[in-house]
């Protein structure tokens, strides 16, 4: 019986299925194995892609930081050069006497104009007949008043800056 048992099992019909089993399994893991590779390439890509995203949405707002830097600095280097046309040192001096009177009248103005913008937005608001919201509301007055400050601390600074060639008015100890 155990002859009949190991002819039987050294026949190559016997070593034919087992060949075909291994082979199967083999190709099912080979496949699997394969399968696995390409879930964790594909979630590995993902994580890149959304790593990427960041990144961009990063250099985007370090991009607008540093264009909105350059175009400060250069609002100061254009306010900077302004003062070289301003030196109102005449030999009977009446443009300082004007320069002396447009000044307050100059802050006046602009404090009457900001009166004037809320006022008038004000009434434009009132007027529409679909209500912004609150968050708009303030938002826009937010914006105005950034907007209304800026244009007139940028006239009125220019107006009582220290012009070049000028002692300063509030120096300590020195004539």
């Amino acid at each position: 019986m155990i002859t009949l048992l190991i002819s039987l099992l050294s026949s190559t019909g016997v070593g034919s299925i087992i060949g075909f089993i291994g082979g199967f399994a083999n190709r099912w893991l080979d496949q699997r194995s394969k399968a696995a590779d390409q879930t964790f390439e594909l979630s590995k890509m993902d994580k890149e892609h959304l790593y990427m995203l960041e990144e961009a949405k990063e250099k985007v707002r370090i991009a607008v930081v540093e264009g909105e830097a350059l175009v400060e600095a250069a609002g100061y280097a254009a306010m900077k050069e302004s003062y070289n046309f301003a030196d109102t040192s005449t030999e009977d001096g009446w443009v300082d006497k004007v320069s002396k009177v447009i000044r307050p009248l100059l802050t006046l103005s602009f404090f009457f104009f900001t009166i004037y913008a809320f006022a008038k937005i004000q009434g434009l608001m009132d007027s529409l007949e679909a209500k912004p919201s609150v968050e708009q509301t303030l938002q826009l007055y937010t914006y105005a008043i950034e907007w209304i400050f800026f244009q007139s601390g940028a006239a009125i600074g220019w107006w009582f800056a220290m012009r070049p060639g000028k002692n300063p008015v509030f120096s300590v100890g020195v004539k």
